[in-house]
């Protein structure tokens, strides 16, 4: 996309970082956006999870505090927890990814997240 950036400040915009700027309801429909975002994934990554009879304490690298954290969309999904996860369902990582895309077309978020 397009985007401006000054070297020496380290600083990236795209033109959506600037139209947030300028307007501060196009930041807050961002973060809703991401809200959103966080909040299938999470749901889809907790489905698969179960789905597969893992409990949160049997995904190695990641605490069931965090896991916890992300299946309710509270933290978004990091490449490292991404690596966690495929791992202990036994599947590469784009294999995984996969997975959860299926799972997002489809409406299989089974269940609502809720407090463990």
């Amino acid at each position: 996309g397009r985007f401006l950036f000054w070297p020496r400040a380290d600083l990236h915009l795209g033109w959506e970082q600037i139209e947030q700027i300028v307007d501060p309801a196009k930041a807050v429909a961002a973060e809703e956006k991401t809200r959103d975002f966080n909040h299938k994934y999470g749901l889809a990554i907790r489905g698969l999870r179960e789905e597969k009879k893992l409990t949160q304490t049997a995904i190695g690298g990641l605490t069931a505090r965090h896991l916890r954290r992300i299946e309710q969309g509270k933290q978004p999904v990091t490449s490292s927890a991404l690596r966690a996860l495929a791992k202990a369902h036994g599947m590469a990582v784009e294999e995984y990814l996969k997975q959860l895309a299926r799972r997002i077309e489809k409406g299989r978020n089974t269940t609502p997240a809720r407090n463990l």
